[in-house]
């Protein structure tokens, strides 16, 4: 093993074993939550929504509150429905807005009856209020993404390597700008990008932002595999790069490894919205493979 192998393993494993076991379970019950509502067991996902938030203080992400809305419309469970929806409105995420009075409104209408009124019109008003902070931070987050592919492209990699430099030390001084800070979770492409004297740092950075949720586990992951894939381990940990070539015999493997981080067994991408098309897993059809894992002793036949 090359000692930059021997470092990032090391490196990994002060992570692995620092890894707050309650985020993982956090992330296990949503990511199953997610699993039962797609696979048309809306109760089921609405318990499983509930009890991780009622039971983990982790920051609840706009998505998972909509989702749980979604699923506790879909149970008539209306008191759960608008107080999950109003969560993920004070967010302030344009698809939320989109999300009530577009694609779901008649679900959400049929849930809430009257009150539905009072809710659509919260979500107009919330979508007009100007969050200067975050229209601040997200330009400057779609500046670092565009100077690094501008650099990338040119092939000018010492340059590259002083842009990830100052992006570094801006998000250790100024905090991540991902999805909460800034509306967008695109500065995780930067990051893939980073090189190797700086990659400690950014997998610090990275697992800082997993944790306060500016960052999905999966962007999280997906770092990690590229970073492993180019420092010589083809296999890498999570399977949640794309240039990673998963084999039947280690599905076992990348499940257990995603359940150490929260990354879900069940799809492979994080759904941007809850309306975009589901990308499953390579085993999501197995039973046999998926259910040691299920939190539920119940699993779809």
């Amino acid at each position: 093993m090359n000692k930059t192998a021997i470092i990032f393993c090391l490196l990994f494993s002060i992570h692995a074993q620092g890894q707050p076991s309650e985020f993982a379970s956090y992330k296990r019950y949503i990511n199953e939550a997610e699993y039962w509502a797609y696979v048309g067991k809306p109760d089921t996902a609405a318990q499983l929504y509930a009890h991780a938030f009622a039971h983990f203080s982790f920051r609840q992400t706009p998505i998972d509150l909509y989702n749980a809305a979604r699923a506790s419309a879909l149970s008539n469970k209306s008191k759960e429905c608008a107080f999950y929806l109003n969560k993920a409105l004070q967010q302030n995420q344009s698809w939320v807005k989109f999300g009530i009075q577009k694609k779901d409104s008649l679900l959400f209408r049929n849930c809430l009856g009257a009150a539905f009124d009072t809710l659509e019109n919260r979500a107009s008003i919330l979508a007009e209020a100007i969050d200067s902070s975050k229209q601040i931070l997200h330009k400057k987050v779609v500046f670092y993404q565009g100077e690094d592919n501008r650099l990338t492209n040119a092939k000018d990699w010492n340059k590259r390597s002083e842009l990830h430099q100052t992006l570094l030390a801006d998000v250790e001084a100024n905090g991540y700008p991902g999805i909460y800070n800034s509306g967008t979770d695109i500065l995780s492409i930067v990051f893939l990008h980073i090189d190797e004297v700086n990659m400690d740092c950014a997998i610090e950075l990275m697992y800082k932002a997993m944790l306060t949720g500016e960052v999905t586990p999966y962007e999280y992951a997906s770092m990690m595999d590229y970073f492993q894939y180019r420092t010589g381990n083809k296999k890498a940990m999570y399977g949640s790069h794309q240039c990673i070539k998963m084999e039947e015999q280690d599905y076992s493997y990348y499940i257990e490894e995603r359940l150490k981080t929260g990354v879900s067994i069940f799809f492979q991408k994080p759904t941007r919205t809850p309306w975009k098309p589901k990308v499953p897993t390579e085993w999501f059809e197995n039973t046999n493979i998926l259910s040691p894992y299920f939190i539920l002793d119940t699993v779809i036949e």
